[in-house]
């Protein structure tokens, strides 16, 4: 029997596209307008502790891009369709080719991202892309046990519930959490795609009516490395302008803001 050869071996990822958010690739020239991010404590919980102002964006990117080239991950940027702006990230993790399975974690989202449809269709547009173009039978989906709005939400969207995997993580502070498993088949997706489906289309792009976290992308675009240095100088002032929580931190996907 002829076997076709599966799309998931192909080495670049591609761009997906909703009705109102992109996902875009992350390459090493996205550096200059991660680096505006503002720094709080999402980058530690991201990845590690960073030694300095900016640090922390060239650690997750160059963490990023290395997992890219390993083949284990990959990692997009979330943005609007139809402006460019930069609303978050995600990312396939832990992807098992040979038995077809991989998992959807590692997910942030700029402050006036949080709440919108941005995450649902990010999702949606993850989980076709999984089932449909890369023949993956298996998401795997994971939280903190004791994040009761990250695993309501995960419920919520019908993925079936496995067990607790018992001090599987070390945390920062040293201590181990217990984590909740969750999966989603490639034969469950039929039924269960037409809620996301149902919840991306009631909403609307409300990031655009909301301050926005970073400066417009032509800024970074059109003055080069000159109007790129101007951009991470002004992070200050931006960190004045605006709530200081601005990375909505999910380590485990489909947090709250999916309902």
């Amino acid at each position: 029997m002829h076997v076709t050869r599966p799309t998931y071996l192909t080495p670049r990822p591609s761009s997906l596209r909703g009705a109102h958010v992109a996902l875009h690739p992350v390459r090493a020239r996205d550096l200059a307008e991660l680096a505006t991010i503002p720094d709080d404590d999402a980058w530690r919980l991201l990845l590690r502790p960073p030694a300095g102002p900016g640090v922390s964006a060239q650690a997750w990117l160059d963490d990023a891009l290395r997992q890219v080239r390993r083949g284990t991950e990959r990692c997009w940027l979330v943005r609007d369709r139809e402006t460019g702006q930069l609303l978050g990230s995600t990312r396939f993790l832990n992807m098992d080719l040979a038995n077809r399975r991989l998992e959807i974690g590692s997910t942030w989202l700029l402050a006036e991202a949080r709440g919108t449809v941005a995450n649902a269709e990010s999702k949606l547009l993850l989980l076709d892309h999984a089932f449909h173009d890369l023949g993956v039978r298996r998401v795997h989906i994971q939280a903190d046990v004791r994040n009761t709005r990250s695993r309501h939400a995960i419920e919520r969207l019908g993925a079936t519930y496995e067990g607790v995997l018992r001090s599987h993580i070390v945390l920062p502070d040293g201590s181990s959490r217990d984590t909740a498993v969750y999966s989603i088949l490639d034969s469950d997706w039929q039924e269960l795609r037409p809620r996301l489906l149902m919840r991306a289309a009631g909403r609307g792009p409300d990031w655009r009516t909301r301050h926005a976290t970073l400066l417009p992308l032509t800024a970074l675009g059109a003055s080069g490395a000159r109007g790129a240095q101007q951009v991470v100088d002004r992070r200050e002032a931006l960190v004045a302008e605006v709530d200081r929580e601005v990375i909505d931190v999910e380590l485990d996907v489909l947090a709250a803001d999916v309902g």
